[in-house]
């Protein structure tokens, strides 16, 4: 397969402006449209600071095609999101937008791979567009498909609490605090998205990208929520804490997430929630120019990932800690009694 990271030298955030997704919700055709992400601040852990560092926001592509999908299996399931495998129906025009998949015009075949979607709960729109502005930073930086998955973009549209189809089951945290549809009405919602703790300095750029976000001030509509999503490419298997004594979990593994690791601290990123599970196989790696090879794993869920502004001594120790980690009993998820 073919580089699809990119498409006629376009980022893979610049090809859709709009995806329908059959069996999501109710009513159908159900189309979500491409929404700007959430710029987080970024923290300074250090005395000496580099202040010229953009924040903003990768723009929402104009003549981005639409895509049609069809929901599949549940993939995963985190503490306030759930995977789920897509399937492509068709690529069209944004002409064709609430046409059957069908009947619409067929644009030509973009190569890409299988595709997953990640769900948040009803009250985590918010933090699913913090962690969609992170995906952006790791596209600059050359890391999507080369460290991470390939990501497509944050994708939204209003809709009635009760008519979100996978909402309905049990699994979900919100539904374990034994909140339903009744417990969002008549109230307006939103838990704040992650940030670093308040001892840590946090900074905007210079164009106030943070403090300007739509997002900044955003409050959920308890009528007809936000639903909201993020369009991936779906990576393989997970590494789990039995993976620990598997071969295939060998030196050479271990060395491939810490490379992966130092990829992601010489680009500023602290992950700050490394576990054996926040990585997962990649299917069709780009060759990572640091390293001069492709990484069969790729890392998973920014949620709680802070950007570091900071001088090569600062990213060096980031890279020293975070590979550190590999080697703890917390990263396997294993008991530390």
């Amino acid at each position: 397969m073919a580089d699809a990271s990119r498409t006629d030298n376009k980022s893979t955030l610049d090809l859709f402006s709009s995806v329908t997704i059959q069996g999501l919700v109710d009513s159908e055709p159900f189309v979500l449209q491409r929404t700007i992400s959430f710029p987080s601040r970024l923290a300074s852990y250090y005395k000496k600071w580099i202040h010229h560092c953009s924040m903003q926001c990768h723009p929402i592509p104009k003549h981005g095609r639409h895509l049609h999908l069809r929901l599949g299996e549940l993939i995963g399931i985190g503490r306030d999101s759930h995977v789920y495998g897509v399937h492509v129906l068709n690529i069209t025009s944004n002409s064709s937008i609430g046409s059957d998949s069908q009947d619409a015009q067929p644009q030509p075949d973009l190569n890409l791979p299988d595709l997953c979607i990640k769900l948040v709960e009803p009250d985590k729109p918010r933090s699913l567009a913090r962690e969609a502005w992170f995906y952006e930073q790791l596209d600059k930086m050359g890391l999507q498909g080369v460290a991470a998955p390939r990501n497509y973009g944050l994708f939204t549209a209003h809709c009635p609490f009760s008519q979100v189809i996978p909402w309905r089951t049990e699994d979900w945290f919100f539904r374990q605090e034994g909140r339903d549809a009744a417990s969002y009405e008549g109230i307006q919602f939103d838990r704040q998205c992650y940030e670093p703790e308040d001892d840590i300095p946090l900074y905007d750029d210079d164009h106030g990208s943070n403090v300007n976000s739509q997002w900044k001030t955003f409050l959920q509509d308890s009528e007809s929520p936000i639903v909201s999503l993020m369009l991936l490419e779906r990576l393989g298997e997970t590494l789990q804490p039995e993976s620990r004594k598997k071969p295939f979990c060998g030196k050479a593994t271990r060395q491939d997430i810490k490379d992966v690791l130092e990829d992601i601290s010489w680009s500023g990123f602290e992950h700050q929630d490394l576990r054996c599970n926040q990585f997962a196989r990649a299917i069709h790696p780009t060759p990572c120019p640091r390293h001069g090879r492709a990484h069969e794993w790729h890392i998973l869920d920014f949620q709680c990932i802070v950007r570091v502004s900071a001088t090569d001594d600062d990213r060096k120790e980031l890279k020293r800690i975070s590979q550190r980690v590999v080697d703890l009993k917390y990263f396997w998820c294993l008991s530390l009694c």
